[in-house]
């Protein structure tokens, strides 16, 4: 008989096994690269001091784990708001035991464990075709800027500053510049300079190219120095990760994140990486279309594309409690548009809660009401979508013209992006 459970830190071999063996069989191909990968990321995961076994539920039969969910505490940005969030993983099950929703059940306890907490969001990276019949909504692009080598040669830029390896010295400032740039955009991940200091030791470990296992290698992970002789941006970038998949002549290098103080300095950073780099390769560079080091690509010739969510996919747990972490953020943008020339009033049916937007013309209040929703209405996708700023404006022609325009001033247009180098912790 399957039981479900929290996990103890007695289950932590047999989760490292359950892994492997989970992501070895995927579907109908197997992949024993696939699964030793998992097993040493999640080794990785499960190993450092600030693990906990509760962050998972598993199924159990006969004293063997059949199933298991778990997750990562994270908290991300939102125009200075701070959300308490979970970054999901893994969801995996025993190949012989597929087919019996039992990682579904592990994952549905989770989440109902995280809005006790008060945790009001979750977030995952997984199979597009099966994630939003749980109620996830595609919502995280993985933006990038591609443009080639020799375009960058063209530009009139001329490269004034250097790049070098970072040192321990770096870290406050490249955690300071972090902190500034996060707070501009939607839904970027807390990191202290404690965080930093840890990466920083891990530089290089064993096996640090799988995953998302820490900054590659030291080489990759460069600081920029001005002609003042200041930090003012930082890059990790990689190449042979991503090249056996795209190009296997070795033609692809990713800047899988990176931070600049300003536009004109991001222009100097491409100039600069250029030379390092050979003068036939594509560069694709991880971020939106707004980041820094994104638009100077895009200026001199690039091309921004991947704006479509696949696989990054949002759920919330906790509308009420959503909405009141929200009410600063969204009383804020009301403050600063037009005034409304009639009260506003929309009504919404999510995951069987009736949600009402009221605002008679001096506050927008939102009223959550549990269990008040009907079955055969659900506009989860399409509220999921609005708050964080990823839908289409025609998609508001359901409501009156006048309460459109007012959700998409209180509910601007946005670019979700979550940097995923990192993200489980």
């Amino acid at each position: 008989m399957i039981s479900f459970r929290r996990a103890t830190w007695n289950d932590r071999e047999a989760l490292l096994e359950l892994i492997e063996k989970g992501f070895t069989v995927l579907e109908k191909e197997v992949s024993s690269i696939e699964g030793e990968e998992h097993r040493i990321l999640f080794s990785y995961l499960y190993h450092r001091s600030t693990w906990r076994p509760e962050w998972l539920w598993v199924a159990e039969e006969e004293r063997q784990l059949r199933a298991a969910a778990g997750y990562f505490p994270q908290t991300l940005t939102l125009e200075e708001v701070e959300l308490p969030v979970a970054a999901i993983s893994p969801v995996v099950s025993d190949p012989q035991f597929r087919g019996r929703g039992l990682a579904k059940k592990c994952l549905y306890q989770l989440m109902e464990d995280l809005k006790a907490q008060g945790v009001p969001l979750v977030f995952l990276w997984g199979l597009p075709f099966y994630y939003p019949k749980l109620g996830f909504v595609p919502l995280l692009p993985r933006y990038k800027t591609k443009i080639t080598i020799n375009e960058l040669n063209r530009s009139l830029t001329k490269a004034a500053g250097r790049f070098r390896e970072c040192k321990s010295a770096d870290l406050s400032i490249i955690a300071d510049l972090y902190q500034c740039q996060r707070q501009k955009y939607w839904l970027q991940p807390g990191r202290s300079l404690e965080w930093w200091r840890e990466r920083f030791t891990e530089f290089d470990i064993e096996l640090a190219y799988i995953q998302e296992v820490p900054f590659p290698k030291k080489e990759n992970f460069l600081v920029w120095e001005n002609t003042s002789g200041e930090v003012s941006g930082y890059l990790n970038y990689s190449s042979e990760y991503f090249n056996y998949i795209f190009h296997p002549e070795g033609k692809k290098v990713v800047i899988n994140e990176a931070v600049s103080i300003n536009q004109e300095n991001a222009e100097m950073m491409l100039k600069s990486f250029a030379s390092l780099i050979n003068q036939e390769q594509i560069l694709y560079i991880r971020g939106t279309p707004e980041h820094p080091l994104n638009a100077a690509a895009y200026r001199m010739g690039g091309i921004h594309f991947d704006p479509a969510p696949l696989a990054g996919m949002v759920k919330v747990v906790d509308w009420r409690l959503l909405f009141k972490l929200l009410a600063p953020l969204l009383q804020q943008r009301r403050s600063k548009a037009k005034s409304i020339t009639q009260p506003i009033h929309c009504t919404w049916m999510v995951d069987n809660c009736l949600i009402q937007m009221i605002d008679q013309g001096d506050l927008l209040q939102i009223v959550v009401d549990e269990k008040q929703g009907t079955a055969d209405i659900n506009q989860n996708s399409l509220l999921t979508r609005v708050v964080f700023g990823l839908y289409h404006q025609a998609e508001l022609q359901i409501f009156e013209p006048d309460v459109a325009e007012y959700l998409s001033r209180v509910f601007p247009q946005q670019y979700p992006f979550i940097w995923d180098v990192n993200y489980l912790y």
